[in-house]
């Protein structure tokens, strides 16, 4: 049985028998011991402490994840929840470390965990895995529009991974869209800045045909929703740019999808 499913389990049954020695497994170790094995390095003391943090899941809630409502997360398990994940975070860019190890979920685990916090402190290490999909997005932007510059910043970085300048892109896509009435003029530049460089396809930023290819696509989507003349302008270069020698690399596909953008904005 997955690990999450039995979080579920282990949830409910302490909801149904509250007085039960099972609803009591929790108070097993302090919360001084479990931060103590949060901050161990060792990933099975890791994962065992997490069995004594109660999780819930609601899919009816825009962030599914959080803590039962009787549960207050003492503050030094909420601090190494977040030192767990930031380690995790690094071997999860090895992926050859962590799919031989007996934990190969753990990462996704602890960024459950860490999501329910609702904690600011999680910011820069859910910044560090935006390539993880929609549930990191969703709660960064739960932080409100001041965490936009941040996103920009990854989007626009050298050292950024494909994959998480992607989903830079695509947070700074759904911010625009949340956001779009309480946008300063400074974070729309800044949002502007994150297309255009990736829309650029600036040469040597990412590495592989693969890498940019990815970001573009990210920036595309970005593009429909800033409906910027400058952008759309790079829209209409890639949908149309088989004639010019600084768009050769892109695929036919992302071509496709730079046009596709372009009949929808006109």
């Amino acid at each position: 049985m997955r690990r999450t499913h039995w979080i579920l389990l282990f949830v409910s049954a302490l909801q149904a028998a509250p007085n039960s020695t099972l609803a009591q497994a929790v108070q097993t170790l302090s919360p001084v011991n479990i931060a103590r094995d949060l901050r161990s390095g060792d990933r099975d003391r890791i994962a065992s402490a997490l069995s004594h943090i109660p999780l819930k899941l609601d899919p009816s809630a825009h962030i599914e994840w959080g803590f039962p409502d009787e549960y207050l997360v003492p503050p030094e398990v909420s601090s190494g929840l977040i030192a767990a994940l930031a380690r995790e975070a690094d071997l999860y860019m090895d992926g050859a470390t962590v799919l031989a190890d007996t934990h190969p979920e753990l990462v996704i685990e602890l960024m459950h965990y860490v999501v329910a916090l609702r904690d600011p402190a999680s910011v820069p290490i859910l910044l560090r895995l935006l390539g993880t999909g929609t549930l990191v997005r969703d709660a960064l932007l739960s932080f409100g529009p001041d965490v936009i510059s941040d996103l920009a910043d990854v989007a626009v970085s050298a050292e950024a991974h494909a994959d998480h300048v992607r989903g830079a892109l695509l947070a700074l896509r759904d911010a625009a869209a949340r956001f779009e009435s309480r946008l300063t003029p400074s974070v729309r530049r800044s949002m502007r800045r994150a297309a255009i460089l990736n829309l650029d396809g600036v040469p040597g930023r990412l590495g592989s045909v693969r890498e940019r290819s990815s970001a573009l696509v990210g920036a595309i989507i970005l593009a429909e929703q800033l409906r910027d003349p400058d952008v759309t302008a790079r829209l209409v270069r890639i949908a149309g740019g088989t004639g010019d020698p600084g768009m050769a690399w892109i695929p036919d596909d992302v071509r496709a999808r730079a046009a596709d953008v372009l009949r929808r904005l006109r």
